[in-house]
């Protein structure tokens, strides 16, 4: 229960200070137009899953942003450019040897904190 209130705490917070960074005011949120135009403050319209892995990484999956990992200092994405079988990831889940596990649009995939491995229909599913 401990690691679910932590969780549930840190994905508000989280939530509260990127849905803050989009708001500007031009008399008091001054510093938010210094924000380089390359820099992601939302991680995607639509978050369908939140995780928490055995190393405290949050991982978000989006319907169609992929799956977006924060580590407590910065936000890393995952998309079908990586090597997911689709951008729509709806389920996320570690297996006991610490692979996880990624329910797509177009199948499951096996991340091993370097690469995907894909299966799909093709592969039995």
């Amino acid at each position: 229960m401990k690691k679910s209130y932590s969780l549930l705490l840190t994905y508000l917070f989280f939530c509260f200070i990127t849905s803050c960074i989009g708001q500007s005011n031009s008399t008091t949120n001054t510093h938010i137009n210094k924000l380089p135009k390359n820099i992601k403050t939302q991680i995607g319209n639509y978050i369908v899953e939140i995780f928490e892995d055995s190393k405290g990484n949050l991982w978000f999956g989006t319907i169609e942003n992929g799956v977006a990992k924060y580590d407590g200092k910065k936000l890393e994405y995952f998309t079908s450019n990586n090597g997911l079988p689709s951008n729509r990831v709806v389920q996320i889940i570690e297996d006991r040897n610490g692979f996880l596990w990624f329910g797509t649009g177009f199948g499951i995939s096996r991340y091993d904190g370097n690469s995907f491995i894909n299966f799909s229909e093709n592969e039995g599913l």
